[in-house]
Protein backbone atom coordinates (compact mmCIF):
# COMPACT_ATOMS: atom_id res chain seq x y z
CA UNK A 1 0.00 0.00 0.00
CA UNK A 2 1.37 3.39 -0.97
CA UNK A 3 0.15 6.79 0.16
CA UNK A 4 1.01 10.14 -1.37
CA UNK A 5 0.35 12.23 1.71
CA UNK A 6 0.53 11.63 5.46
CA UNK A 7 -2.44 11.95 7.78
CA UNK A 8 -1.39 15.28 9.26
CA UNK A 9 1.18 18.01 8.68
CA UNK A 10 3.56 16.79 11.39
CA UNK A 11 3.74 13.24 9.99
CA UNK A 12 4.09 14.60 6.48
CA UNK A 13 6.99 16.81 7.57
CA UNK A 14 8.64 13.86 9.32
CA UNK A 15 8.29 11.70 6.22
CA UNK A 16 9.45 14.42 3.83
CA UNK A 17 12.20 16.21 5.74
CA UNK A 18 13.21 13.75 8.44
CA UNK A 19 14.29 14.58 11.95
CA UNK A 20 15.60 18.06 11.15
CA UNK A 21 12.30 19.08 9.57
CA UNK A 22 10.16 17.78 12.41
CA UNK A 23 12.41 19.49 14.98
CA UNK A 24 12.04 22.78 13.11
CA UNK A 25 8.25 22.38 12.94
CA UNK A 26 8.02 21.45 16.63
CA UNK A 27 10.19 24.46 17.53
CA UNK A 28 7.94 26.82 15.57
CA UNK A 29 4.88 25.21 17.15
CA UNK A 30 6.33 25.65 20.66
CA UNK A 31 7.13 29.30 19.90
CA UNK A 32 3.58 29.94 18.72
CA UNK A 33 2.06 28.18 21.74
CA UNK A 34 4.19 30.13 24.21
CA UNK A 35 3.31 33.43 22.51
CA UNK A 36 -0.40 32.59 22.44
CA UNK A 37 -0.48 31.54 26.10
CA UNK A 38 1.12 34.81 27.14
CA UNK A 39 -1.43 36.73 25.06
CA UNK A 40 -4.48 35.26 26.82
CA UNK A 41 -3.90 37.56 29.78
CA UNK A 42 -4.17 40.61 27.49
CA UNK A 43 -7.12 42.97 27.67
CA UNK A 44 -7.08 43.52 23.88
CA UNK A 45 -9.81 41.35 22.31
CA UNK A 46 -8.09 41.43 18.90
CA UNK A 47 -4.92 39.89 20.35
CA UNK A 48 -6.91 37.22 22.16
CA UNK A 49 -8.96 36.46 19.03
CA UNK A 50 -5.88 36.12 16.84
CA UNK A 51 -4.30 33.93 19.52
CA UNK A 52 -7.30 31.62 19.44
CA UNK A 53 -7.11 31.52 15.63
CA UNK A 54 -3.41 30.65 15.83
CA UNK A 55 -4.10 27.79 18.20
CA UNK A 56 -6.89 26.60 15.89
CA UNK A 57 -4.41 26.55 13.02
CA UNK A 58 -2.10 24.30 15.02
CA UNK A 59 -4.99 21.95 15.80
CA UNK A 60 -5.90 21.81 12.10
CA UNK A 61 -2.29 20.90 11.30
CA UNK A 62 -2.38 18.19 13.96
CA UNK A 63 -5.56 16.46 12.80
CA UNK A 64 -5.70 17.20 9.08
CA UNK A 65 -3.40 17.36 6.11
CA UNK A 66 -3.31 20.98 5.08
CA UNK A 67 -4.06 22.45 1.69
CA UNK A 68 -2.93 25.69 0.07
CA UNK A 69 -5.95 27.75 1.25
CA UNK A 70 -5.41 26.61 4.84
CA UNK A 71 -1.73 27.58 4.62
CA UNK A 72 -2.53 30.99 3.14
CA UNK A 73 -5.22 31.83 5.69
CA UNK A 74 -3.03 30.48 8.47
CA UNK A 75 -0.05 32.59 7.45
CA UNK A 76 -2.21 35.72 7.32
CA UNK A 77 -3.54 34.98 10.82
CA UNK A 78 -0.06 34.29 12.18
CA UNK A 79 1.33 37.45 10.55
CA UNK A 80 -1.42 39.50 12.16
CA UNK A 81 -0.76 37.85 15.51
CA UNK A 82 2.97 38.57 15.33
CA UNK A 83 2.43 42.19 14.24
CA UNK A 84 0.13 42.85 17.20
CA UNK A 85 2.63 41.31 19.62
CA UNK A 86 5.71 43.19 18.45
CA UNK A 87 7.45 44.99 21.26
CA UNK A 88 7.50 48.71 20.46
CA UNK A 89 10.66 49.39 22.48
CA UNK A 90 13.68 50.25 20.31
CA UNK A 91 16.33 47.59 20.07
CA UNK A 92 20.04 48.23 20.16
CA UNK A 93 21.84 45.97 17.73
CA UNK A 94 25.26 47.54 18.19
CA UNK A 95 28.17 45.47 19.33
Amino acid sequence: VRFDYAYNEYLHTLASFGGVGILALISITALIISSVLSTFSSKDPLKVGLGICSMSLLVIFLFHGSTLPIWLIGMVVLAGFWVLNVDESPRDFSW
